[in-house]
């Protein structure tokens, strides 16, 4: 499952959750109601979109929207804290079967310049490891992983958190 997202959409999840700001995010998309439209006197009804998953996805990507190619590292470190170890899919959209508890998060795929690097989290050590054009290498904690992050100034484009 993909969705787009705005940045400030993680950042405001430091007042909240990242829950409860996706929730908000994708619950505020509004429809015109077409059988309204096409009564007489038509009727202009705003419906908002209600969004139901049938089944829990494997995995659940989030498609990061930054308003520029660069942002400073204090924005990125707020956006970064925003982000969750693990995410509760069932406090984000309304589901017809039970979801697992909770979605861990998996890994980020990452932009600066005009390259692109990966940070996963490893399923056997739990530590992350970085990914790029010619080196794979051991990073270590959450917290040390944002450093770098924030001091290289990646910026997460994709965030993937997976099923348990």
């Amino acid at each position: 499952l993909l969705h787009y997202v705005p940045a400030v959409v993680l950042r405001e999840a430091l007042a909240t959750s990242l829950e409860d700001g996706l929730r908000r995010h994708f619950n505020s998309e509004i429809r015109l109601c077409e059988a309204c439209e096409h009564r007489s006197p038509p009727l202009h009804s705003e419906v908002p979109v209600q969004k139901t998953l049938t089944a829990a996805p494997a995995v659940l990507a989030l498609v990061v929207a930054w308003p520029e190619d660069s942002i400073d590292r204090a924005e990125l470190g707020q956006t970064l804290a925003g982000l969750p170890n693990a995410l509760q899919i069932d406090r984000v959209f309304q589901l017809v079967d039970a979801a697992p508890p909770a979605y861990p998060l998996l890994g980020l795929i990452c932009f600066y310049g005009r390259h692109y690097v990966s940070y996963f989290r490893s399923a056997h050590t739990g530590r992350w490891v970085f990914f790029d054009d010619s080196a794979v290498r051991e990073v270590g904690t959450w917290a040390e992983t944002c450093a770098q992050l924030v001091n290289g100034r990646q910026m997460p484009l994709v965030v993937l958190f997976g099923r348990p």
